[in-house]
């Protein structure tokens, strides 16, 4: 019996009316995969049919297909991310995207970034610290601080505790 792959998979759970598990199963694609235009294209038409605009908006945009119904999304996607500054939507992208030069991109997607002002070199994909969403800082950092000072203040609480134990049963 041949082993069904994934998209096909996901495919047959979107009939049953399973559109989170064909999510789950096209997204586990994209993490184990490279670039795939037909890929990004599936789970982005299945996000839109799911109600999701923001994320459907961004497969559509790597899926380098261009049709009437993807423009609210994709637009979405881009003027979300780059209101600000350009590089954040590139960082926004998938792993597999990030890993490209720009112009091995499908033709529309490239010239997109060329336009948001990417350079054409981007850069590698690293992994991003912590941040608190309140302050910016780096959460993980100030979690091991707090963790330090915890741990020697539990230290010298003991050690105080012991020594009046042991002051008490010397005088005892």
């Amino acid at each position: 019996m041949p082993v069904e792959s994934s998209p096909d998979r996901a495919e047959e759970a979107a009939r049953r009316g399973e559109l989170w598990r064909a999510r789950e199963i096209l997204q586990s694609q994209i993490r184990n995969g490279n670039y795939d235009c037909v890929l990004f294209e599936r789970l982005g038409m299945l996000l839109l049919e799911m109600g999701e605009l923001l994320e459907a908006g961004k497969y559509l945009f790597l899926s380098g297909a261009r049709k009437t119904s993807y423009e609210g999304p994709i637009a979405l996607f881009v003027n979300r991310f780059t209101r600000k500054k350009p590089l954040h939507l590139y960082y926004m992208l998938p792993r597999a995207a990030r890993l490209k030069f720009r112009k091995d991109y499908p033709p529309a997607v490239e010239s997109e970034l060329a336009r948001l002002g990417l350079p054409a070199k981007l850069p590698a994909p690293t992994r991003a610290p912590m941040r608190s969403p309140a302050t910016g800082h780096n959460f993980g950092a100030n979690m091991v601080g707090l963790g330090c000072v915890t741990v020697v203040t539990l230290v010298l609480g003991l050690a105080v505790i012991g020594a009046i134990g042991i002051l008490q049963w010397l005088r005892g």
